[in-house]
């Protein structure tokens, strides 16, 4: 099991970001975390009925015949809402993650509930369901009357719409995975890269494929089958690239403790794997004499604050590690809207360390 990081500001499908702060509290105060490597099953086609959002990684719905046929019916990123058939009441309908995921499971009947009681939890509920459908008939229209190259095009434009603004957007997907979410076999979806490739549409290498060409290619997906519907929905999300390559440690927190994002400097100054520190509490990387009193700084500061500031009133702490071992560290604040909501991100400087 493994994990990545969050991706970017609010989208419009971000649940989290769309409840209120008590109701986001109560899903999350018990939540349990889920982390499935890639063609892990995240949430199964069962009659129980699974819901939570996802924190890292990319996911995929599907629907799932007994006979083991597949039919990819949209895709997630960090910040939807992740639920299989039972909660939205379309029967075989499954999650799979695509890449490293962690997913945060609420308690289904207190999820239910609150989609009763709370009107922004209902309001953002039916949103995700009415997205759901949407790129459901897509994904199910594409397949019936689809030509193979408009359905290998159109899964490849959605997956890019997911990765990180490039020239060139990657694709890390081997080509049976990419068959498996196409729903035909991995030889026909071999010679119809084969066909993209001969015209400087995308180039390939094992476990991925490049796309050269994004609008010529969502020229293709589109096709003549469709009749006034966005065969490609999916929007393209602001990246963490100038996080990712700050040369200080970065994390990001939410109000609860819940840390859904860090850059490697992170990794190594707390000696910790990104995928280990994402979807893990913050109180792990601090003193116990000071956690409650942390934490109720945090809690304070994304509730009340928001504004840039030293971390601690600029005050030296002892960030702790793993091993046992700590380094002195300072920190810096800020605090900013994202797929989570608010979440406080903190620079850590540790002594003695200069970037350049």
């Amino acid at each position: 099991m493994a994990k990545g990081h969050i991706d970017g500001p609010v989208s419009e499908r971000a649940f989290l970001a769309r409840i209120p702060p008590d109701a986001r509290r109560l899903l999350l105060g018990d939540a349990r975390t889920i982390r499935a490597d890639a063609a892990d099953v995240i949430f199964a086609a069962t009659n129980q009925p699974r819901v939570g959002v996802l924190l890292v990684g990319r996911a995929r719905r599907y629907l799932a015949a007994g006979d083991g046929r597949q039919v990819t019916t949209g895709y997630l990123g960090p910040g939807d809402l992740v639920g299989n058939g039972a909660l939205f009441g379309v029967g075989l309908l499954a999650v799979g993650a695509l890449s490293a995921c962690v997913v945060a499971e609420f308690q289904a009947e207190r999820f239910v509930r609150l989609t009763r009681e709370d009107r922004s939890t209902s309001e953002a509920f039916s949103e995700a369901t009415t997205a759901l459908v949407r790129e459901g008939h897509v994904g199910l229209a594409l397949t019936a009357f689809g030509t193979m190259r408009e359905r290998v095009a159109h899964h490849l434009v959605a997956l890019a719409a997911e990765e990180p603004p490039a020239v060139a957007p990657v694709i890390p997907l081997t080509q049976q995975r990419l068959a498996d979410c196409v729903g035909t076999v991995r030889e026909v979806v071999a010679r119809t890269l084969r066909e993209f490739r001969a015209e400087g549409l995308v180039v390939t290498a094992e476990g991925r494929v490049e796309i050269l060409d994004a609008a010529r290619l969502a020229r293709v997906a589109v096709g003549r089958w469709t009749r006034g519907i966005d065969a490609n929905p999916a929007a393209r999300r602001p990246s963490t690239e100038s996080l990712d390559a700050s040369p200080h440690a970065i994390i990001g927190v939410q109000s609860s403790g819940l840390i859904v994002y860090a850059n490697a400097r992170a990794e190594r100054l707390f000696g910790c794997a990104v995928g280990e520190l994402v979807g893990g509490i913050i109180d792990r990387l601090i003193p116990l004499s000071v956690a409650d009193r942390h934490h109720q700084a945090l809690a304070a500061y994304l509730e009340m604050d928001r504004s840039p500031r030293p971390m601690a009133g600029g005050v030296e702490i002892p960030a702790v590690r793993p091993d046992g071992s700590d380094v002195p560290i300072t920190g810096r604040l800020a605090a900013t809207d994202t797929a989570f909501g608010q979440v406080a991100f903190v620079t850590f400087t540790e002594r003695g360390y200069s970037p350049t």
